[in-house]
Order: structure tokens, then C-alpha cells, then sequence
């Protein structure tokens, strides 16, 4: 059996709850740490109690599994192990530091320390950095990953995860393609000592549908590919979800890791009809995000095996196409009800920049400029 410390990376809205609950309810006693590097825990270390009202109604609204214990259960239990380790800088300022120095680093070796029973952190805002982490901790990683279509969709649920984003995009030591990045859209680093009111800012000036989406599927490329080459594992939950053979094989290698009495029997994961309108949405800002990744390092190679990878676990439903006049309906409601979120946002976004009646844009440390799309 494992005795290691187990990772499980993801980005928001990728399954890892549900994987975070397969481990918990594991009767192989793993001690499951739901995502520690949170602003929740963050206030916890002024007020500890605040740490259980992240109960198992709190995932209700996001459409969470649903959870026999709270959030943060074991890590309130240890609360004293992490209390004067936890730093802002570990949650986003850090998201890309792979030298040793990432303030994560000693928060996730006092939650192994004090651990009571073999150490599963699930975490979204390490995709980036597991390479760092591995070095410095050693363990078993865990990379889940789904379909950027359905996950960013996913993440339109509320305002904080298109913010959540542009906070790792603003994170310090960026890649050089979020560097470049950050240039076309006119992005200017937003310092704050409080993540409260730097995700306030962003969720009230957001930016336009194919920047967001650009931003997060920037972001998708680049954890999926650090997984790739240092992920132990790396998991689709498309995949898991639809395909009984490959589910069979996960099991296979999970055990061969030594993590053992797990069950991924239940693995279902919303999967969603795009029609041509939304196709070539995503298409047109896919594109430009690969152009940048190609011209700042990435082989044609390392592209291809990417979308190669991502097209082999395409949701079964993604490879459907309607044939029935009702079919074809269903198809076009759920794009029709995707375009009148985007004008929605934009309206939204209209009243963002005057509302107030002062005639002026967002202030600084946004954007100074974004793109207009017309679709979401």
C-alpha cells in the first residue's frame, strides 16, 4: 500500500470534488484535505470556526457531490499543524513557482506532517507547478483534467471563477505565454494584500467572453501539459465518465500506485450539445491562444500531442450528432440559451463601465483594453 503524500491537481470545475470524495470515502484510511489553498482557510486562521461552515450544504449551489462530512473537516482537526503557514502568496501569487520557493511548499508539508492517515491533497490552483512541488515533496500526482468547452462553461455557474482566473493569470514568475498574453489584452498587474478585493474587482469589471475564455483555456493548455509530462497520472474524467475500458484501466494503474479501495463506479460529469456558433467560438479563441504557445516554445509536437490526448477523451456526447428534427431543436435551445447569456454579460458589462454615470472605464489594473466577441 501507498504511504507517499497524494496530490490531485485540477482547474475549477474539472470533477475534483468528486474524486476528493472517492478517496474520503475510501476504507483504506486516506486523510482527505479538500482544497486547502482557499481563501476559506485563509479567514480560517483568524477564526478556526470558520472553517466548519463550509458544511455539506455549501456545495449545493455549485452542483458539488454531495459530502457526509464538512469541507474542511480534517483540516480544522489539524489546525494547529498549519496555522502560522499558511500565506496569501501560496493561493495565486505563486501559481507558477517551480524553484523551491513556493509559499505552498511548507503549508502542504505541515498538512502531511500532520496527517492521520496517508495524506490526499486535493488541490485547483497547482496545475502549474507540479513539477516544483514533486521536487520539494515528493508524493504521488494526480492530474484531472475535462473538456475546456464543458468546464469553462461550467465555470459561468457565478463571477468568481473568471475572476479566480485572471488571478493566476496575475501571478508573479508567469510563464512567458501568459507574459505575452497579458500584453495583448493590455492586462496590468493588480496588487492588493486582501484576495477579497482582488477577486471584488475583477467579478465587477469582467472582461469580454473571448478573453475570459481565452484566459482560461491558456491556462487548460498549460496544466494539462505540465500533467502531462509530471503528473504520475494524469486522469480525464470524460473519460471516466464515459467509458467503461478506460475506467478499468485507471483502476488498474491507481492500484499498481498502491492507492487502493477506491470506487469510480459513480463518475458522471455534465457534458453539454455546442452547435456551429458555438463551435467557432471556441475554434477562433483556441487559435489564438496555440499561436502563442507556438511562438514561445511549444513544438508542433507538444501541440498535437495535447489536442491528440483531449480528442481521444472527447465527451461521448461531443462525438453525437442530432439526426432527428428533435434532436436538431434540443441542439439549437441549448445554443440559443448560450447566446442570451452573452448578451446578458455584455449588458452587464455595459453597466459595469457606466453605470455609475461617470463616463469612464474600469479603473486601472484590469485591462486597458479587451477584445470584443459576439458570442460567449
Amino acid at each position: 500500500m501507498n504511504d507517499q503524500p497524494v496530490f490531485i491537481h485540477s482547474l475549477f470545475r474539472a470533477g475534483s470534488t468528486y474524486l476528493f470524495k472517492v478517496f474520503r470515502r475510501s476504507p483504506d484510511g486516506y486523510w482527505c484535505y479538500q482544497e486547502p489553498l482557499h481563501e476559506g482557510p485563509l479567514a480560517g486562521i483568524k477564526d478556526p470556526e470558520l472553517l466548519l461552515s463550509f458544511d455539506v450544504s455549501a456545495g449545493k449551489s455549485l452542483r458539488h457531490p454531495t459530502l457526509t462530512t464538512g469541507y474542511y473537516q480534517e483540516l480544522y482537526g489539524v489546525f494547529g499543524a498549519w496555522r502560522g503557514v499558511l500565506t496569501k502568496e501560496a493561493l495565486f501569487d505563486d501559481a507558477f513557482r517551480d524553484d523551491g520557493r513556493d509559499a505552498s511548499i511548507p503549508f502542504f508539508r505541515a498538512l502531511i506532517d500532520a496527517a492521520r492517515g496517508v495524506p490526499v491533497i486535493q488541490e485547483c490552483r497547482t496545475s502549474w507547478r507540479i513539477k516544483g512541488l514533486k521536487q520539494a515533496l515528493g508524493g504521488l500526482h494526480l492530474y484531472l483534467w475535462r473538456d475546456p468547452w464543458d468546464q469553462w462553461w461550467s465555470c459561468q455557474i457565478n463571477d468568481y471563477f473568471d475572476a479566480a482566473v485572471m488571478l493566476i493569470i496575475n501571478a508573479r514568475d508567469h510563464p512567458r505565454a501568459v507574459a505575452r498574453f497579458r500584453e495583448e489584452i493590455g492586462f496590468q498587474a493588480l496588487e492588493d494584500e486582501e484576495i477579497s478585493r482582488q477577486l471584488a474587482h475583477l467579478a465587477a469589471y469582467p472582461l469580454s467572453p473571448s478573453v475570459r475564455y481565452q484566459a482560461f483555456y491558456l491556462l487548460w493548455c498549460l496544466g494539462l501539459q505540465e500533467g502531462r509530462l509530471f503528473a504520475d497520472l494524469p486522469l480525464s474524467v470524460d473519460g471516466l465518465s464515459d467509458d467503461p475500458t478506460y475506467q478499468n484501466e485507471v483502476m488498474r494503474r491507481l492500484e499498481t500506485l498502491g492507492l487502493g479501495g477506491l470506487d469510480l463506479s459513480d463518475c458522471r460529469i455534465p457534458q453539454t450539445i455546442y452547435g456551429a456558433e458555438d463551435r467557432e467560438f471556441f475554434l477562433v479563441q483556441e487559435e489564438k491562444v496555440h499561436e502563442i504557445l507556438i511562438q514561445l516554445g511549444w513544438s508542433r509536437e507538444d501541440l498535437s500531442g495535447l489536442l491528440t490526448l483531449r480528442e481521444k477523451h472527447a465527451p461521448r456526447l461531443r462525438r453525437w450528432l442530432p439526426e432527428t428534427e428533435r434532436e436538431i431543436d434540443l441542439a439549437r435551445d441549448a445554443e440559443r440559451a448560450r447566446s442570451l447569456a452573452g448578451r446578458l454579460f455584455r449588458a452587464r458589462r455595459r453597466w459595469a463601465k457606466y453605470g455609475a454615470g461617470t463616463g469612464t472605464a474600469a479603473p486601472g489594473g484590469i485591462c486597458r483594453t479587451t477584445r470584443t466577441a459576439s458570442r460567449p
